[in-house]
């Protein structure tokens, strides 16, 4: 027997449907568990043009967001929102390194090649901005880093303007250091293949300062112009590595009170009325150190360890308080540090990140 297949009878014909008793709802409007949320549980990846803050001295790579800030997200909406701005789903290409043969200029497809985003990156971490438009400054910094500008190859002394992100909303805290991405830049080096803990509901304590009315300065958005506190105050020393909260004489910081965040994801005071800008409420503020008898333990100088080489003032209250007072050229030895901590100019801030 002959088989002809171009007769194509079958195409022509029905399929019966199925019995009434066999039939089923079809499946629909499917709600995805993520958890409780107080962990987001998507990926994030930290904006490539972000410029960086302090150096790591383990690994010696970059850190664009401290630990504690609060930030925010860029995703593929704001690429209709403000030219320059790339996110996944843009459909663009991010400029990931230099040429080493000839320094040519190398970029890749976000959405599509192993150097852009994966599709389980949706958004990209940039720090809160309290609502005010963020147009960062490049520093030395980034000169010694090499990083990248938005389609003009590596910072130089000769460039200094930095990224502009535009006025966003808080999602929650980072609870570890955010560093520089520099997929692609090395062959045989990648610094991270996963996102920092994003934390949406969490009790964190920072490190406070209080500074008179009149002498907070401009808090420009220009990390590199010097903001006038006091004297000759730069906060572009203390926002390269530290997160703290900061709080006029004029403010009310009683316990409740609500807290959002700066230009830069730092901590002010808000009041007693949440806005779209709030990031949790402040639960106390405490001064009073030292704790356990801490000040008798005996440590090495300049080890940093908390006791006599920190007058007894755990360490991260005290290297803040200790710089702070350094920017100022403020009188800054143990027991000046001690003493503005026990007057209330510094102390911990414990906060309720309610995100």
């Amino acid at each position: 027997m002959n088989l002809n297949f171009s007769s194509q009878i079958s195409r022509k014909l029905d399929t019966r449907n199925k019995p009434d008793k066999y039939a089923e709802s079809l499946m629909r409007n499917i709600i995805r568990d993520l958890g409780e949320g107080d962990n987001l549980s998507d990926v994030f990846y930290p904006y490539k043009y972000l410029p960086v803050g302090m150096q790591d001295t383990t690994t010696e790579d970059f850190i664009v967001i401290p630990k504690g800030r609060a930030v925010s997200l860029l995703t593929h909406y704001d690429n209709t929102e403000a030219s320059g701005i790339l996110p996944p789903g843009s459909g663009q290409s991010i400029d990931i390194a230099l040429s080493a043969i000839d320094s040519s200029h190398i970029t890749t497809a976000i959405d599509d090649t192993y150097w852009g985003y994966p599709n389980h990156v949706a958004a990209l971490l940039v720090p809160a901005n309290g609502g005010a438009i963020y147009s960062g400054q490049y520093t030395s910094r980034d000169v010694t880093a090499e990083t990248l500008r938005l389609g003009g190859g590596v910072v130089t002394t000769a460039n200094t303007a930095g990224p502009v992100i535009q006025a966003n909303y808080p999602v929650g805290v980072v609870i570890g250091d955010v560093y520089q991405d520099i997929r692609g830049k090395n062959l045989n080096y990648q610094l991270f293949d996963k996102a920092v803990a994003v934390k949406t509901n969490w009790y964190i304590e920072v490190p406070y300062v209080r500074i008179a009315n009149g002498n907070e300065g401009t808090y420009t958005i220009d990390p590199s112009t010097a903001e006038i506190v006091g004297t000759s105050m730069t906060f572009d020393t203390m926002n390269s590595k530290y997160t703290y909260l900061r709080i006029l004489d004029n403010d009310n910081y009683k316990a409740g009170v609500s807290v959002k965040p700066d230009t830069r994801g730092n901590y002010v005071i808000e009041g007693t009325t949440p806005t779209i800008q709030s990031v949790g409420k402040l639960v106390l503020t405490d001064c009073r150190y030292p704790k356990d008898m801490l000040e008798l333990v005996d440590t090495y100088e300049n080890s940093d360890m908390p006791g006599t080489d920190t007058g007894g003032i755990p360490t991260h209250l005290f290297q803040f308080a200790h710089d702070y007072l350094v920017a100022t050229s403020a009188s800054n030895r143990i027991y000046d540090v001690v003493e503005a901590i026990q007057a209330g100019t510094f102390g911990a801030a414990r906060i309720l990140i309610n995100r």
